[in-house]
């Protein structure tokens, strides 16, 4: 699974709070919530998009944006308000 290239097990994605639900009723689709990422400035969004570079391409839209959040330690809600705050 693509949870190998973030080192992270799928315990530590688990016990993030689940965003996907929220963002998808309130921001829309996936490619639109990466899109918000890549434009914001903020130091959040800028370490995920980081991250993402380690991921292969092929398996990016099998990565939850919740395991993402916990291969660096961050809290998948702060990470909702960082795409919130781009609306």
């Amino acid at each position: 699974m693509a949870l190998k290239y973030l080192n992270v097990t799928q315990e530590q994605v688990d016990a993030q709070p689940k965003i996907r639900q929220l963002l998808s009723k309130n921001v829309g689709g996936r490619a639109r919530v990466f899109r918000y990422l890549r434009e914001s400035r903020d130091p959040i969004a800028r370490k995920i998009i980081e991250r993402l570079k380690h991921v292969p391409e092929r398996d990016l839209p099998h990565v939850p944006l919740e395991a993402i959040c916990a291969s660096l330690g961050l809290d998948a809600l702060d990470v909702f308000r960082v795409i919130i705050d781009q609306l």
